[in-house]
């Protein structure tokens, strides 16, 4: 038996936001063991720093943590991370949702038995799979 392990992020859960979407990877066990032993290799230099994690808006931007790198660096570890992914992982996926479509057709279809997504985001992550 296989064993998959999804590692999947949002954005666009907030009030008001007219799209949300999800993204991810699929690793298989070692993949994703590789991976996270890897990435932490990577990031360990830079916790001296200030740098604990990676979050891609804000090493684009920069902001918080991620001020303390120049461009050369920022655009580095981004590469890192790329390579990284492009060696580990089995399957990337994305799904996205408009708010307006997704109120629609929860109103034009009221599914029974409480088997709807509740949310754009629960719809998205089903639906990644």
């Amino acid at each position: 038996m296989a064993v998959l392990i999804s590692c999947l992020d949002e954005t666009g859960t907030h009030a008001g936001a007219p799209v949300t979407s999800v993204g991810g990877y699929l690793f298989d066990k070692d993949g994703q063991e590789r991976f996270t032993e890897k990435w932490a290799e990577v990031l360990q230099p830079l916790r001296a720093r200030g740098i604990r994690y990676f979050h891609a808006s804000e090493c684009s931007a920069p902001d918080g943590p991620f001020r303390n790198l120049s461009l050369a660096e920022r655009l580095a570890l981004f590469g890192d991370l790329i390579e990284l992914i492009r060696q580990t992982v089995k399957f990337g996926m994305v799904t996205a949702i408009e708010d307006r479509v997704f109120q629609d057709e929860m109103q034009r279809n009221k599914v029974q038995n409480g088997r709807a997504p509740s949310t754009p985001h629960v719809l998205c992550e089903l639906s990644s799979f």
